[in-house]
């Protein structure tokens, strides 16, 4: 019976990490917080070299409105939302991003790729989602 229970109290502890994707990346931070969630990918950081990315669904009918907020001190940052992973026909698609308020709205069914790229950067990012 003890067994059982450790058992249905692990599935509910690991649950809400499988039903969110995972950030993935190659890269190196230095004094950084970083908070992803099922609705949220953000960090600050004195420093950021690399990328950072993660895959979110977009269900029939269902649209969602992403905000992005940016800081930026020093170095390049560069973020891109593409379905598909086709930057090509990407809904938002910055280089070079300056501080400041943005918004991007994913409409259409399927995988959108969130990545943010970073070449000595120091600042900050927070990409917010509806989470349905």
């Amino acid at each position: 019976m003890k067994e059982r229970k450790l058992c249905i109290l692990s599935l509910f502890l690991l649950l809400p990490l499988l039903l969110c994707s995972c950030v993935t990346g190659s890269f190196v931070t230095r004094k950084s917080v970083q908070n992803n969630t099922c609705s949220q990918m953000s960090m600050r950081y004195e420093y950021f070299d690399g990328y950072k990315q993660r895959i979110i669904k977009i269900k029939d009918g269902e649209t969602k409105t992403m905000a992005i907020e940016i800081t930026s001190e020093s170095g390049r940052l560069d973020l891109y939302v593409a379905k598909n992973n086709e930057i090509d026909n990407a809904v938002f698609f910055r280089e070079n991003i300056s501080a400041g308020s943005y918004t991007a709205t994913l409409a259409e069914a399927g995988k959108y790729t969130i990545r943010v790229t970073a070449v000595k950067h120091k600042g900050s990012y927070k990409i917010t989602w509806d989470s349905n």
